[in-house]
C-alpha cells in the first residue's frame, strides 16, 4: 500500500485511524506495528501470535508438511486443530487472524477448523463503509471431493 501512502509511518497512522473506529481490533502480537496501530485506541484488542503465549490466542505444536500446515489453535479454553493444504508461515499467520476473526464474531471452533481443511478461495466482490462499518459482498468457495462448492456467500 505504499504507493498511495508513499511512506510506512504514513500507511501506520492510516490503520490507526481505522482502528480508531473499530469495537474490536484483531492484531499481530508478533508484529510491533500491530500494537502500535492499537496504542491509545478505546477498541478492545483481540491478539494472536505464533510465537507467544501472551497473546489472546496462540498457535501450538506448528508443523510443517509437504502437503501443508498444522497446529493447535489455543486460547481462552479454546483448542481447535487447525489443519491447512496450503504451506508456509504466512500461511499459520493468515489463518490465526481468519480464526481470531471468526471466534470474535461468534462462530464455533470446530467449525472453524472444518472449514479450513479443505482448499478455499475467496472472492470479493465489493465493500462499502456504512455507519464505521465495512460490508463486504463476498464468496467463499471450498473444493470438497473434487467439487467447487459454495461455502458463504454474502447478500
Amino acid at each position: 500500500h505504499l504507493d498511495y501512502h508513499k511512506t510506512l509511518e504514513n500507511y501506520l497512522l492510516a490503520k490507526k485511524k481505522l482502528f480508531s473506529m473499530c469495537k474490536t481490533a484483531i492484531i499481530n502480537y508478533d508484529d510491533q506495528a500491530g500494537k502500535r496501530m492499537v496504542e491509545g485506541n478505546n477498541c478492545e484488542v483481540v491478539s494472536y501470535s505464533a510465537e507467544s503465549d501472551d497473546a489472546t490466542y496462540s498457535a501450538k505444536g506448528i508443523t510443517y508438511k509437504a502437503d501443508g500446515v498444522e497446529f493447535e489453535f489455543v486460547g481462552f479454553g479454546l483448542i481447535g486443530r487447525i489443519k491447512l493444504s496450503t504451506g508456509g508461515r504466512f500461511t499459520v499467520y493468515n489463518a490465526l487472524c481468519a480464526v481470531s476473526c471468526a471466534i470474535s464474531l461468534g462462530v464455533p471452533i470446530m467449525a472453524i477448523a472444518e472449514a479450513l481443511r479443505f482448499p478455499v478461495s475467496a472472492t470479493i466482490f465489493s465493500a462499502r463503509i456504512e455507519k464505521n462499518l465495512i460490508f463486504f459482498k463476498a464468496q467463499i468457495t471450498a473444493r470438497v471431493a473434487n467439487k467447487q462448492e459454495s461455502v458463504f456467500r454474502s447478500k
